[in-house]
């Protein structure tokens, strides 16, 4: 179970290396964004300016929806790939907040039992909102997994075969479309290891693909929020 998978690589490790690195990532990226801000303020710039949450409220509403790749012959096959990659990674971040909330601090700063187990068994959950909350959550993740999977084999699926209409075929963008369709594929596997039980069968052979497969995933993960 997700026990014996932290004691190999404790909790504690991983989420001040990933807060961390995250608050460090957001600090970046916030100094890059207000020099591209402070540059479009710029008096060479005579289009009609934007005030910030006109903006804002504009570009989140295109990324929602991805209406640029409806104008665009070539794009508009991603469309659907773009949409279960970016959505999946919606879902598994709320998936991790969620059972954070409610496994962790609801259950044990406010005594709330809303544990999140797995494999997955209703029997053991002590109310039907307890049920509702563990499967919810469980289900949110196990798609939100399979989302990025299914497209991030997408658009690695038509690199390879159609060449003349993917654009750019750099080193980054081939490292990028790969380590989205590997954190799909790694966190789908640790999760069905862990409804096998793999990781509790007591099998020095089968614990070793448990703890193996956990390893890379968190790796990649690592590696691909800093590389974004």
């Amino acid at each position: 179970d997700m026990a014996l998978l932290t004691e190999f690589i404790p909790a504690g490790y991983t989420e001040t290396l990933f807060i961390g690195g995250n608050i460090l990532i957001f600090m970046i990226a916030f100094i890059g964004l207000k020099r591209f801000w402070d540059n479009l303020q710029h008096d060479a710039a005579e289009e009609i300016r934007m005030s910030f949450p006109d903006a804002m409220m504009k570009t989140i509403s295109s990324i929602l929806t991805h209406k640029h790749f409806e104008g665009c012959g070539q794009n508009r096959p991603r469309r659907w790939a773009h949409f279960l990659v970016m959505y999946g990674f919606v879902g598994a971040a709320a998936t991790a907040g969620l059972a954070l909330l409610f496994g962790v601090i609801f259950n044990h700063m406010f005594h709330f039992s809303f544990g999140i187990e797995t494999p997955i068994d209703p029997w053991t959950y002590n109310s039907t909102l307890h049920i509702v909350i563990g499967t919810g959550i469980k289900l949110l993740g196990a798609l939100s997994g399979l989302a990025i999977f299914i497209g991030g084999f997408m658009m690695i699926l038509r690199r390879n075969n159609q060449m003349d209409d993917v654009g750019a075929d750099g080193y980054q963008d081939r490292l990028f479309l790969n380590l989205v369709f590997w954190t799909g594929l790694t966190g789908m596997m640790s999760w069905l290891i862990r409804l096998l039980g793999v990781a509790a069968d007591g099998s020095a052979f089968l614990n070793v693909i448990a703890y193996l497969t956990y390893y890379i995933h968190i790796v990649i993960v690592f590696v691909l929020l800093w590389y974004m």
